[in-house]
């Protein structure tokens, strides 16, 4: 073999080499950037499941289910109404909260299977810190206003039971007894009471 022809084989091989591993490293790279894309895609999915899991309502039921709280709130003004006129006219004291929302603790009896002291203390106890932090937006407007907009609570505590495992009419039953349930009886009473551990 001529230098010649050893020196075109020397290339030609060389060239060989310097193409597999330009395609080696190619692959390589094209793994790490498929990787880090299926990374991405994967971290943002997880995300956006977070994001819809706390929307425990559409916008559609959101406006129902405060419709339904506003209604029942009303229900037991004019209850507290009558109460207190029957109390006057007979001399018997005012029934107390659990009294007047007994409406709510059957609903929460019904569907939690349990007491509803009981449910309510577990309930309480997971919603803490959206319920009883100074700093929590629901604790901030009850401050503030002495009352916490419906769809605020329902939200906050739709989430809540969501994450309990509660879903379809059982959760919107029980997010709309248990946020009257804290209105009724004021945000800082429902935290002494229920959300001690």
């Amino acid at each position: 073999m001529t230098s010649n022809a050893r020196d075109a084989r020397d290339a030609r091989d060389a060239r060989d080499t310097s193409i597999a591993f330009d395609k080696r490293v190619f692959l390589a790279s094209l793994a790490s950037l498929a990787s880090l894309a299926f990374k991405r895609v994967y971290l943002f999915l997880i995300s956006e499941s977070k994001r819809n899991l706390m929307m425990s309502f559409t916008t559609e039921e959101m406006t129902l289910l405060s419709a339904q709280m506003d209604e029942q709130l009303r229900e037991l003004r004019d209850l507290e109404k009558q109460l207190k006129s029957g109390a006057s006219k007979s001399g018997s004291s005012l029934a107390d909260e659990e009294l007047l929302l007994d409406k709510q603790r059957k609903e929460i009896k019904e569907i939690a299977k349990e007491s509803p002291d009981s449910f309510l203390h577990k309930c309480g106890n997971k919603a803490k810190e959206i319920l009883c932090q100074e700093s929590s937006e629901l604790s901030k407007q009850w401050q503030k206003w002495g009352d916490i907009r419906n769809e605020d609570v329902l939200e906050k505590l739709g989430s809540v039971l969501l994450i309990m495992g509660y879903s379809g009419a059982a959760l919107q039953i029980l997010t709309v007894a248990i946020s009257v349930y804290v209105i009724r009886v004021g945000l800082n009473a429902f935290c002494e009471k229920y959300c001690a551990d």
